[in-house]
């Protein structure tokens, strides 16, 4: 009977796509059976290989504790791990890589928490931080509250991290009009700001002109890294705007140890890994 090497991939960035299409190939070699997990709040991508959407709570009431465990009694503290633990039996996954967002920190946490309860393999992976050139005006915020007082000198920002913004529009002063980017938000325009719903990538010249249109003086962002929206930065730059830059949340050391900034190096470790199940069985 033909070993089968089952991988988990925990997705939602273009760097998971590429990820797919990297293992994609191994697989004319191995015997590597793909699933690929995408809470799918934006946009399900077409990939050749098994997709599954919603999340892991999805599946929590069907967990049971079993010998699996290696810790025995481990409890699991959220409907979360507990779905990923019942996926992860039920699918004999033997490594999961971790390929979510640099600021999906809950996502890697429970990962991380559950491969370690399981005995599985975990593997990381988060793109390099954005680094800003001699003509860049940055000014590093340590999370979202810290922007937000930053942002007080300001009178027209551009926000674009997402839902956080967007639940906190009461905060907005009076001397104050945002506009503020989500991929899920619902469009709204109020007296102090403005919801406009749209997904990357984004184009340099829509973007120059976006800020120009609603006379934006401060780019708030997250530093996401890669290419896909890094086009608001460039604008930024030509514009000669601010960004308040929220700075990337540390990770626990136990789970920072298990990721990588070079794509190229996590596919050799996969490499390595499948090639070490093939042969320990």
């Amino acid at each position: 009977m033909t070993n089968i090497f089952n991988v988990l991939l925990l997705g939602g960035t273009s760097d998971a796509i590429k990820l797919v299409k990297s293992i994609a190939s191994l697989s004319h070699n191995h015997n590597i059976h793909l699933i690929y997990s995408i809470a799918g709040t934006v946009r399900k991508p077409k990939l050749d290989c098994t997709v599954i959407e919603g999340g892991f709570s999805q599946y929590a009431d069907q967990y049971t504790p079993s010998s699996d465990d290696i810790q025995g009694q481990y409890t699991f503290g959220s409907d979360s791990q507990r779905g990923l633990a019942y996926f992860i039996t039920q699918h004999q996954i033997h490594c999961i890589l971790d390929c979510t967002h640099p600021y999906a920190t809950q996502i890697s946490h429970n990962a991380f928490e559950v491969s370690q309860a399981l005995g599985v393999r975990y593997l990381g992976y988060h793109r390099p931080n954005w680094s800003a050139s001699d003509q860049d005006r940055w000014i590093p915020a340590k999370n979202w509250p810290h922007a937000k007082e930053l942002l007080s000198q300001f009178k027209r920002p551009f926000v674009t991290i997402g839902q956080s913004a967007v639940r906190d529009t009461e905060s907005i002063s009076e001397n104050q009009f945002w506009l503020i980017r989500s991929a899920i938000a619902e469009p709204m325009v109020t007296a102090r700001f403005k919801i406009v719903r749209d997904i990357g990538p984004f184009v340099l010249k829509n973007e120059t002109a976006l800020m120009q249109q609603h006379k934006i003086d401060v780019l708030v962002c997250k530093n996401s890294g890669g290419k896909a929206v890094d086009t608001k930065l460039q604008a930024a730059r030509q514009l000669n705007i601010p960004v308040i830059l929220l700075e990337r949340p540390d990770y626990r050391p136990e789970i920072k140890q298990h990721f990588r900034d070079n794509l190229e190096a996590l596919i050799e470790k996969i490499k390595q890994e499948v090639y070490r199940d093939t042969y320990d069985r």
